[in-house]
């Protein structure tokens, strides 16, 4: 905290906060004295509770993909929405299956399905010949060779997307292969931006330090001067003090020397 105030937590439904501290202090060629301030915001990627909208690092919401994707079907003019297993580009190579020139369409392979479409970049789904199920509509045609393909609704995916955050997430034996992998990646993202953070706020850190040490040298070098003064005075009414014991001998041993000579006359006389 800084100045009693959390900044790894706050509110931050209005936008960004921004803070001050001291970072400087400057005294020019006149004498006058200013303070220069350093400002430092939080938000979202600086406080790691949001209490207000979970967007913190560490609250923040992140949508974690299962092993399927959301894809509609039309079978006999009803359309449904089917969440199939996905496969990317990589994974198709890997199976053996010839992409067309189109690069919509992959046939056969080793997973034993009769061939892929490709839904979106980098996201394909087994698929069936549509000339063999003419109930379902038409995704995608061979440029090759004009065969057509449908999507395969049957191939379902075993995990649905997840949302998580770094705080409250959880792995148990639902839990995917490609959802494990998808948590990694974000508390590795986490890790990255408070590794960010921390390093603001070691930088105001470390200014804060230097200030409190020349503070410290200045409020030392005030004593010292203090002390000097006060030494100097406490000299000065010394002498003074000597001054006045030795006028104040010389006027007893005047007056002592002034009886002296009156009993001296007196003794003349008599």
């Amino acid at each position: 905290s800084f100045s009693g105030e959390n900044w790894l937590q706050a509110d931050l439904s209005g936008g960004n906060i921004t803070k001050s501290v001291v970072g400087s202090f400057v005294r020019d060629a006149s004498g006058n004295v200013s303070v220069k301030k350093v400002n430092y915001d939080l938000s979202a990627s600086s406080v790691l509770f949001d209490t207000a909208g979970d967007t913190g690092i560490l609250d923040a919401t992140t949508t974690i993909e299962g092993n399927g994707v959301s894809v509609d079907v039309n079978i006999g003019g009803t359309v449904d929405s089917y969440n199939v297993v996905k496969y990317t580009t990589e994974q198709v190579i890997a199976d053996g299956a010839t992409f067309d020139s189109g690069g919509k369409v992959a046939v056969g392979g080793t997973a034993g399905f009769a061939g892929y479409v490709k839904v979106a970049d980098d996201t394909w789904v087994a698929a069936i010949d549509q000339s063999a199920a003419t109930d379902h509509e038409i995704f995608a045609t061979d440029t090759d060779n004009g065969d057509v393909w449908a999507i395969d609704e049957t191939n379902l995916a075993s995990a649905a997307a997840m949302t998580a955050s770094v705080s409250t997430f959880e792995i148990d034996e639902t839990t995917t292969a490609t959802q494990i992998s998808g948590l990694i990646s974000m508390v590795d993202a986490a890790l990255e931006t408070m590794t960010s953070a921390a390093a603001d706020l070691g930088s105001i850190g470390m200014r804060i330090d230097l200030q409190s040490e020349f503070v410290s040298k200045l409020t030392d070098s005030i004593d010292s001067g203090v002390g000097r003064l006060v030494d100097a005075d406490m000299n000065e009414e010394s002498t003074r003090l000597k001054a006045l014991q030795t006028q104040q001998q010389l006027a007893i041993q005047s007056l002592s020397i002034a009886n002296s000579a009156s009993e001296s006359i007196l003794t003349l006389f008599r």
